[in-house]
């Protein structure tokens, strides 16, 4: 809104005296000062967008930017869409990516106490000291040894 010449059109009259100090809608009556920056408000459109239009409204906003503003700006929004859409295909990939990294990380957390619950597992056989009833059971590399328990 603040970078475009022309009548700011806001839901309220006095946007000072609002409930709302940033609306988040608005619009903007050109001018034709506002033209005369016409470059300024094309080059708004390489900000990121939130919302991927139809390819059919782009055609549409094509043929339109064509027969108001010519065959430049035309070539320029196109330009733009398309790296609006390669925006849209890294971020896309981006996500896919750090989905895949985070579902791997967690499968290799998940062998790793596998591995663990087995290395313990493989310990306690080969090295352990158990209470059972009225004894004491040592076993070192495999071989059980019972005790007494004093007083038992």
């Amino acid at each position: 809104m603040s970078s475009i010449i022309g009548k700011k059109l806001l839901p309220a009259d006095e946007p000072f005296k609002s409930n709302t100090l940033f609306a988040n809608i608005g619009a903007i009556e050109l001018n034709d000062l506002s033209f005369e920056h016409i470059w300024e408000i094309f080059n708004l459109l390489t900000i990121k967008w939130q919302y991927m239009l139809p390819d059919e409204e782009i055609k549409k906003l094509s043929c339109f930017i064509s027969d108001t503003y010519g065959e430049n700006y035309k070539e320029y929004f196109e330009k733009v869409v398309l790296n609006q859409k390669e925006i849209r295909f890294i971020d896309k990939t981006e996500i896919s990516y750090t989905q895949k990294l985070s579902t791997l990380e967690k499968g290799i957390k998940e062998l790793n106490n596998k591995l663990n619950q087995q290395k313990y597992s493989i310990l306690e056989k080969l090295f352990s000291v158990k209470t059972q009833n009225k004894h004491k059971v040592i076993m070192i590399l495999g071989i059980k040894i019972k005790f007494k328990k004093r007083g038992a």
